[in-house]
């Protein structure tokens, strides 16, 4: 009896991913050395802040939302067992998730409310976040209905900024809103006739 059984991978989907089981401590050290390892790894993160005790600076690192699972492409199975195997290899202790002698599969479209877990731990972990922008700074709004509108910064206090995008119109937005990228155009077209 080999590593790799018959029927041991179940569905052949593309874009299946298989689930790896590992200490909770372990979880962002594995999914970074097999991410690193050319193996497509994943699992859902955010940002913690806290306070370094008797201190005013503030502490951030990135934690697993859920820890102990790190979830691999199902196109790496035969490595993923092989790894798993060797008694010596590069990463951290996990297993796989079988079920009934087989490699549980997980759908793209079955993980798609973590995705959007992470999306929302990482839009509330900005709007934390205060940013000045210079007075006259070409900003582009990177969120929001405002997507994509390209403006001047007119004034900013750090958590929100007086924006003119074109004439007299001027609006009060978050700072977590905007872009200070490179802007290609960098004066906003102002509506002046032709």
């Amino acid at each position: 009896m080999g590593i790799v059984e018959q029927g041991q991978f179940g569905s052949e989907t593309p874009d299946a991913w298989c689930i790896l089981r590992t200490a909770g401590a372990r979880t962002l050290p594995l999914m970074k050395s097999l991410d690193e390892a050319g193996l497509s790894a994943w699992t859902p993160l955010r940002i913690h802040r806290r306070r370094r005790p008797r201190s005013k600076k503030v502490i951030e690192r990135e934690v697993a939302i859920m820890p102990t699972f790190v979830f691999v492409r199902k196109q790496h199975a035969i490595e993923l067992l092989t790894i798993a195997a060797d008694p010596v290899n590069p990463h951290p202790a996990f297993s796989i998730f079988r079920h009934n002698g087989r490699l549980v599969d997980v759908q793209d479209r079955e993980i798609a409310g973590l995705r959007a877990e992470e999306d929302r731990w990482a839009k509330a972990e900005r709007k934390t976040r205060r940013r000045r922008f210079d007075t006259g700074s070409t900003v582009r709004v990177t969120d929001g209905p405002a997507q994509g509108l390209e403006g001047i910064v007119e004034e900013s206090d750090g958590q929100f900024a007086f924006v003119c995008f074109g004439g007299a119109i001027r609006f009060k937005v978050g700072t977590w809103l905007l872009g200070d990228e490179q802007v290609e155009n960098a004066n906003p077209t102002m509506g002046i006739a032709a």
